[in-house]
């Protein structure tokens, strides 16, 4: 018998010596985690008896299984067991090998099926199916008194603090409600179309770089050279569509500014080329595992392509938990732009939660709800409304502060109040 096999004998044969076992196991382990049919069979058999309220021991689990091979099994595994108390940790080793195993199957088939698509794709799944594998698993349990102590370093830190607790937005208005972007939450920012959600999520991205936060940038919508225009434009206070249509006296003032301002150099990564969702979640672990990213951004949720979902709300409500499922697992905030329903701009009215476009689990698994609203049309300096619609943590709604868009320069701005 190998060290696999030794040691889930001795998982099964602990539960069945020492029932107070069974649940700290069942923490650790599935029943597909066990490489065995018989195995599996066995574990079935305990996890039946609990869930009938009968006393699980070696008479109980011989009577469950009935017949061969299973009844040998149990006989065998009791009188081999020699550690129970041990059980959980004979329980990750098999844990770890059934990820090994899981690993390396789905290997095999990425490379049957892999036929004619294309390589970026592939790379992509495989890339989320791996980070999938390293988080799995039923996580841990914590005491109150774990959770209490974590919550006064919370506290503490805090109180340390001079400015947000999360990452800084810069626009203080929004900071002073929600304390920065923190960890681990999703931050939906909605608005119609061309109303400069992409601007101030961008600005955010530059502010938070600028403060030391890595911050990646899944873009769906536009290219890395536009994203870097309007950073230029953004940073510099320089107009953004003369940059891109290469006006001389721009960029030759935007060379001056340069050397005082390295924006390059700031901590951004970007990928414009991911569309599927799998790809985008991978990369945003990447970024994290290569790089410790502070706060990753997707632009824009509608646009992310997910396999096997039939409707629009489908495919949204499976984005939105993946993220939120990100946020979780990385301990980091994810920005997730969003658009509105059209009626918003047809009945021109202020915006809820429900214009959020094509579902509601985005209102579900959102943390924080920034909406935007266009007080009026206008070329360059429009006035706008920021509408905290969400907040877990504290107060809501539409802020008082008056916001100004200037377009020419991608930029957010406070300007009194409404």
């Amino acid at each position: 018998m190998n060290n696999i096999g030794f040691a889930e004998l001795n998982v099964l044969g602990a539960m069945m010596l020492d029932p107070d076992m069974i649940d700290p196991v069942k923490a650790v382990l599935t029943e597909a985690d066990f490489a065995a049919g018989p195995n599996r069979k066995i574990w079935r058999a305990i996890h039946s008896l609990r869930d009938r309220d009968i006393p699980v021991d070696v008479l109980s689990v011989l009577d469950a299984v009935r017949g061969e091979p299973g009844r040998t099994l149990v006989s065998n595994y009791v009188r081999n067991t020699y550690a129970p108390q041990n059980a959980v940790l004979y329980a990750e080793l098999v844990r770890s090998e059934a990820i090994k195993r899981e690993t390396l199957r789905y290997l095999q088939e990425t490379i049957k099926g892999a036929g004619n698509r294309e390589a970026a794709e592939i790379i992509g799944d495989v890339q989320a199916k791996l980070e999938s594998l390293m988080h799995r698993g039923t996580g841990k349990s914590k005491s109150f008194a774990e959770a209490f102590t974590a919550a006064l370093e919370a506290i503490d830190e805090a109180g340390a603090t001079s400015g947000p607790v999360g990452v800084p937005t810069g626009l203080y208005p929004l900071d002073d409600r929600i304390g920065g972007l923190q960890a681990p939450r999703l931050v939906v920012i909605a608005a119609r179309p061309s109303i400069g959600k992409t601007a101030l999520v961008n600005q955010i991205t530059l502010h938070a770089a600028a403060q030391g936060h890595g911050v990646g940038v899944c873009s769906l919508e536009m290219g890395e050279a536009e994203l870097a225009i309007r950073a230029m434009a953004n940073r510099y206070q320089v107009n953004g569509t003369a940059l891109a249509f290469g006006n001389d006296a721009e960029i030759t003032a935007l060379m001056h500014k340069i050397p005082g301002n390295p924006v390059k150099d700031l901590p951004i990564w970007i990928d414009a080329d991911s569309y599927s969702l799998p790809a985008i979640t991978a990369r945003i672990s990447e970024w994290k595992r290569r790089h410790n990213i502070g706060l990753a951004v997707v632009d824009h949720i509608g646009l992310v392509e997910v396999d096997g979902q039939r409707s629009a709300n489908d495919r949204i409500g499976a984005v939105s938990r993946a993220l939120k499922k990100t946020a979780k697992q990385l301990q980091i905030p994810v920005i997730a732009v969003s658009q509105l329903n059209r009626s918003v701009e047809k009945e021109k009215r202020y915006p809820t939660l429900a214009d959020l476009r094509d579902s509601g689990s985005i209102e579900q698994d959102a943390d924080i709800a920034i909406f935007l609203h266009a007080e009026s049309e206008g070329d360059r300096l429009i006035p706008m409304h920021l509408g905290l619609l969400k907040n877990r943590s504290g107060r809501k709604g539409w802020l008082r502060e008056k916001f100004i868009f200037n377009g020419p320069t991608q930029t957010f701005y406070v300007e009194g109040r409404w």
